[in-house]
């Protein structure tokens, strides 16, 4: 299939909605079974001029990727792109990160050499509009405390199951078998 133009898009989803308002039990393509759209978002200022013309949206970064997502009724639109396509990488600085060795039970342990890592912020500047705040796409964990959890944990001690029933032995099952 070829590369659709806007027009030939909102064609073709016209079309699919006809198609299952005349067959509603056909099933629902997997792309929209989960509630969410993908589309690539073009770098530089035709990717900015895009997100300008989005209006409202959230700000999603997650590790070298930024998305963008507008709501529309149950369906979310996903535009996506890596960071450096609209925002600035800047190093601010370094940071040594300590040897971390990988135990394993079948092949030899991993290790990982000390190593320095760069401190990266990302400017994304003005043209990116959206919510104030971006939102990571995944929480970063608490620092571990003296003890080793995180900040306001505890660790948790999953109930004990229901006692087991008094054992048979096969002999009596054996007896009360009629043949």
């Amino acid at each position: 299939m070829k590369e659709l133009n806007i027009t030939q898009f909102t064609d073709m989803l016209r079309n699919l909605a006809d198609f299952y308002e005349t067959h509603p039990k056909a099933p629902i393509p997997f792309d929209f079974k989960y509630g969410w759209l993908n589309a690539y978002l073009p770098g530089g200022d035709e990717g900015r001029a895009i997100l300008q013309s989005l209006g409202s949206f959230r700000k999603v970064f997650e590790d070298d990727y930024f998305r963008a997502e507008v709501q529309v009724g149950e369906m979310t639109l996903r535009f996506s792109t890596r960071r450096e396509n609209i925002c600035v990488r800047k190093v601010v600085g370094t940071k040594i990160v300590a040897e971390t060795v990988i135990p394993s039970s079948y092949t030899p342990e991993t290790v990982i050499p000390a190593h320095e890592e760069e401190i990266v912020e990302w400017d994304c500047g003005q043209p990116i509009h959206g919510d104030a705040e971006p939102v990571p796409a995944y929480a970063e964990a608490p620092a571990p405390d003296e003890a080793g959890w995180g900040a306001g944990q505890q660790p948790v001690t999953p109930p004990l199951p229901p006692p087991l029933p008094d054992a048979v032995s096969v002999e009596e099952d054996i007896d009360e078998i009629p043949f």
